[in-house]
């Protein structure tokens, strides 16, 4: 099986057909090594959904919003200047001793300083 993992095999798999979309995760992304905000304005028009998540680089683990390295204000922030209409899904994906909805409506009210 060949995996759709770096921005040239992105590339190639949008050259496929036009009516193949990007589901770009920012987290898998970032911890590949790859840039998400150079990804996302390369890709904009073909992006029908975004996973937001948090994670240190380099392979590193999934973390809350704001803690890792992952370039989250910049993707948000370009988002808001393209006029993004996809869907911006926030994954959890770390432990926590928090309930789930505890952390995910921490992680909405990180996007909402951002974007405010």
């Amino acid at each position: 099986m060949r995996w759709i993992e770096t921005p040239r095999s992105i590339e190639r798999a949008l050259a496929v057909s036009p009516w193949i979309g990007l589901n770009l995760d920012i987290g898998h992304c970032h911890a590949a090594g790859f840039d998400p905000v150079q990804l996302l304005e390369a890709h904009r028009a073909r992006i029908t959904t975004l996973h937001l998540k948090d994670r240190q680089a380099h392979g590193g683990p999934n973390v809350p919003f704001g803690e890792g390295s992952t370039p989250l204000r910049e993707v948000l922030l370009a988002m808001k200047r393209q006029g993004a209409r996809f869907p911006a899904n926030i994954e959890y994906e770390y432990r926590s001793a928090q309930d789930a909805t505890v952390e995910i409506a921490r992680s909405l009210r990180y996007c909402e300083r951002v974007l405010a």
